[in-house]
């Protein structure tokens, strides 16, 4: 790597050629592909994101929805639950908050025909409240045990649903879900980087690219190089000898 000059969010460089930078808050570390490397500071997750978008309502299964966690190694997870909309409306025409509680627990004992449920997270802190007229979500994480058969997350809706949807707007549905597992790989002879930036100075996430310095290799002496993708190409028969070619790869991630 030839420095931070060779980073490039959307193809504008980290640092300019001056050493000023372009982008504000963003850690970079680097292994080199070593045998005994060490892990990535702050990158241990293994995060598997699962779509839900179905309604958590009394109404429908007594407000109750189970997430089987089925990989033994999971340790850690994230929830995130939403209302379509949260307001009250009163006679006299005001519109004010409301709040919708729920429950999140989880179970190591699913097989037993009654298993037992541990509460993940107090109750006082899974609530959603306030005033809004469109779709908020809310993300919950707890911590589960480890190496552990059968585990299932149950979130139950504690809260009543609207009988009047003219006056009270409090449905809430499951989003999705996250399965991590806090794993802290080192990648043994792979060469990787790691970058954390300030999300909000991106509209998207930036495409990342980086000027390499690639090894001294020797190659065919009838192969040419293709500068724009760094691929080799031939032309007529290999006399069985071979040049030293050096090349610096530009590649966009």
């Amino acid at each position: 790597m030839l420095g931070l000059d060779s980073i490039y969010f959307d193809k504008v460089p980290l640092v300019q050629s001056d050493g000023t930078s372009t982008f504000s808050d963003v850690t970079v570390q680097l292994a080199t592909g070593t045998q005994a490397q060490q892990p990535l500071a702050n990158f241990p997750d293994i995060d598997d994101q699962n779509d839900v978008n179905e309604p958590l309502e009394r109404s429908t299964n007594g407000g109750i929805k189970l997430i089987p966690v089925l990989n033994n190694n999971v340790d850690f997870v994230k929830i995130s639950v939403g209302v379509y909309a949260l307001q009250q409306l009163t006679e006299m025409g005001d519109i004010y908050g409301s709040s919708v509680a729920f429950r999140i627990e989880y179970s190591v004992n699913v097989n037993d025909p009654t298993p037992t449920y541990t509460i993940a997270i107090p109750e006082t802190q899974t609530r959603i409240s306030g005033r809004t007229s469109q779709p908020f979500q809310k993300q919950f994480g707890f911590a589960l045990p480890a190496n552990v058969n059968g585990r299932t997350i149950r979130v139950t809706r504690l809260t009543a649903d609207s009988s009047d949807p003219d006056k009270l707007q409090n449905r809430t549905f499951i989003a999705s879900y996250n399965l991590i597992i806090s794993a802290k790989l080192s990648y043994p002879n792979t060469a990787l980087i790691g970058l954390r930036l300030y999300a909000r100075q991106f509209t998207t996430v930036p495409q990342r690219s980086y000027w390499i310095k690639g090894l001294k290799i020797l190659i065919p002496d009838n192969a040419s190089v293709d500068y724009s993708n760094g691929r080799l190409t031939y032309s007529g028969v290999w006399t069985g000898n071979c040049g030293q070619y050096y090349h610096i790869a530009r590649h966009y991630g």
